[in-house]
């Protein structure tokens, strides 16, 4: 028996989260010759809370075991989205900039996007200034003065004044619905 499409990865992300769970799902990537099918698996996977299943996920696939590593990318960034996975992405991005910088050359499509994408829901000054201090501390030639990079900072400066702008609004307007 199929599940249908349009419920597939919510049955498949409840199910990531539990040990057994996500051992199955891998299992099912494994053995699964369809490509919308490993999509829908590897997206329920990097949803899971189970970090360090995420962390074991992304190491294979930044060796090219278990997903392939043109799927790296794009892990790491649905990873970050993850609420309990966007440090342990941030982490990995950090731990492992120069290993992805050789495996997908420094001016690639895939490094912009993972620049971009690990960072661009920071709102906080504390993670502006560790982003831009990582990417700060980078030689031109690791990636230093990358167009991506300064865009991902932009993003989290936006970020931080949105916040700044609207936080207090928004815990206003929350209190006055709560004391109704």
């Amino acid at each position: 028996m199929r599940l249908p499409s349009d419920v597939s990865l919510v049955v498949y992300t409840e199910g990531a989260r539990s040990e057994a769970g996500w051992d199955f799902l891998l299992e099912k990537y494994l053995l699964s010759i369809s490509p919308s099918e490993k999509s829908t698996i590897k997206a329920a996977l990097s949803y899971s809370p189970l970090t360090h299943k995420l962390q074991w996920l992304l190491e294979k696939s930044l060796e090219g075991e278990v997903l392939k590593t043109q799927d790296l990318p794009s892990l790491l960034i649905t990873v970050s989205k993850n609420p309990k996975g966007y440090k342990l992405a941030w982490g990995f991005l950090r731990a492992h900039w120069y290993k992805l910088v050789s495996k997908f050359d420094l001016g690639s499509s895939a490094i912009s996007r993972l620049a971009v994408g690990v960072t661009d829901q920071y709102s906080t000054q504390e993670m502006l200034e560790e982003v831009r201090q990582f990417f700060g501390s980078l030689p031109t030639e690791a990636g230093g003065e990358l167009r991506s990079i300064q865009r991902a900072l932009e993003t989290i400066e936006e970020n931080v004044r949105w916040m700044d702008r609207n936080l207090p609004l928004l815990k206003a307007w929350l209190d006055r619905r709560h004391g109704v």
